[in-house]
């Protein structure tokens, strides 16, 4: 889990939403760095493996969501502008 918040870049950007994000800052970070920020407010934690890799995989991050690749679309319009994502998928 070396690259967390990069990964979504790369995923809107796969998606065709990254002119909603075009203004947003992206900072890679590793899990130690986001260990302490778990649990804040704002931080919304994207695990963007497939569904059955998350099904399968014994490791969570607690709080998590997974977004269905055919609701990203609206998934994204519907967080607030302000929120902080951290996206990982290993």
């Amino acid at each position: 889990m070396r690259s967390i918040v990069l990964l979504a870049a790369m995923l809107l950007a796969l998606v065709g939403l990254q002119p909603a994000f075009a203004a947003a800052e992206f900072q890679l970070i590793t899990k130690e760095e986001l260990k302490p920020q778990l649990g804040s407010a704002g931080l919304i934690i994207v695990d963007a493996r497939s569904q059955a890799q998350r099904v399968e995989s014994k490791v969570q991050i607690p709080g998590s969501v997974w977004i269905a690749e055919e609701t990203i679309d609206t998934w994204v319009k519907n967080t607030p502008k302000d929120a902080k994502l951290a996206v990982y998928c290993a």
